[in-house]
């Protein structure tokens, strides 16, 4: 049954960031007619000061649905509501309140980092008295104040990405995308530009896309699953993992202990499990003894069990092992990473202009 084109009747409120209400959209096929569908049916929202993280393999959708938000298309079907303002009929506000991080750090390099806000500035029409301390203010949020004054060919790869999150942010848009935000940066480089990131969430809405599944983790409070152009899953990392956990890698715990003593005690946490059927112990190392239960444990009981019977000195904590995001991706859309490169290549997605 096609979805109706027919804009919702009533708009959610203004505070509410990002409301996606069934989009699709088709291309023409350029590999010989007909149409590809590039959107099927897509429904998501995102909270104004959340930070949503849109995960899929090249040719999922997401260049698609990211330009039908930024208002570069519009969508066959369904809509999305933006601070109250719909991306159909209502585009211009939706462009105000928008700031979009780019892959590629383009500033003029002979330019100081501040001449080259000023710039920005000014071609957004602020007035140089308005945008003086709001570019301040983002200067020391992200640690580049005292680097004002200086030219950017001096700056190295992850101090362009901060200036780039700044320019993105000199109008004070409510709606930050950031597209792979720390593409080529070094380690140290990357989790600098995610510190930088996490202070300037709050009172906007961060659109997040990425290849890095360890930052999606990281900077996402809620994460999209895309494939061939429908949603396949959603929900916080943490819910995701624990229903991949459950679905299809088992249930594993960590004791960690204070002193070198695992091989030691595990006599003692297995007579501590008695009453728990259906569990292998482990020594992981002298510190670690791991915890593999044969199906879902009926219930924790088994950890204030453990407890009793380590003393204060030696018991550290005890946590679930969980999936990471890679895995959670690969369980997603049906493929073990082997299996998806050996697979035909998907189609690439059309340009915005077709």
């Amino acid at each position: 049954m096609p979805v109706s084109s027919t804009v919702p009747p009533s708009p959610p409120p203004a505070t509410s960031g990002m409301v996606v209400d069934n989009i699709c959209k088709s291309f023409t096929n350029p590999r010989g007619g007909g149409t590809v569908a590039a959107l099927s049916q897509v429904s998501f929202t995102a909270p104004m000061g959340k930070a949503l993280g849109i995960l899929g393999s090249n040719g999922a959708g997401k260049t698609t649905l990211i330009n039908i938000l930024t208002t570069v298309i519009r969508p066959d079907n369904g809509t999305a509501w933006i601070n109250g303002h719909n991306v159909h009929n209502n585009p211009n506000p939706i462009r105000e309140q928008l700031g979009v991080v780019s892959q590629d750090d383009r500033f003029d390099n002979y330019l100081t980092l501040w001449e080259n806000l000023s710039l920005h500035a000014e071609l957004h029409g602020l007035k140089k008295r308005h945008f003086t301390p709001h570019i301040n203010h983002l200067l020391k949020q992200v640690d580049l104040y005292d680097r004002r004054h200086s030219y950017l060919d001096t700056f190295s790869g992850g101090m362009k990405r901060k200036a780039s999150l700044i320019r993105a942010l000199i109008h004070k848009p409510t709606i930050l995308f950031l597209d792979e935000p720390t593409t080529g940066l070094d380690p140290l480089a990357r989790r600098q530009v995610w510190d930088a990131i996490r202070t300037l969430k709050e009172g906007r809405t961060l659109i997040l896309t990425t290849h890095y599944m360890q930052e999606a983790d990281e900077l996402s409070d809620h994460i999209v699953l895309m494939d061939k152009g429908k949603l396949i899953q959603q929900g916080t990392p943490t819910e995701l993992k624990r229903q991949v956990a459950e679905q299809r890698c088992g249930w594993h715990y960590q004791l960690q202990l204070k002193q070198p003593v695992a091989n030691t005690l595990l006599p003692t946490v297995q007579t501590a499990l008695a009453n728990t059927p259906g569990v292998t112990l482990t020594a992981t190392n002298a510190e670690t003894i791991q915890l593999d239960f044969s199906r879902q444990p009926d219930s924790l009981e088994f950890i204030p069990a453990i407890i009793q019977h380590l003393s204060p000195q030696v018991f550290h904590s005890i946590h679930q092992q969980l999936p990471d995001l890679e895995t959670v991706f690969f369980s997603a859309i049906g493929h073990t990473p082997e299996a998806l490169i050996a697979s035909s290549t998907p189609t690439p997605e059309p340009p915005a202009h077709e």
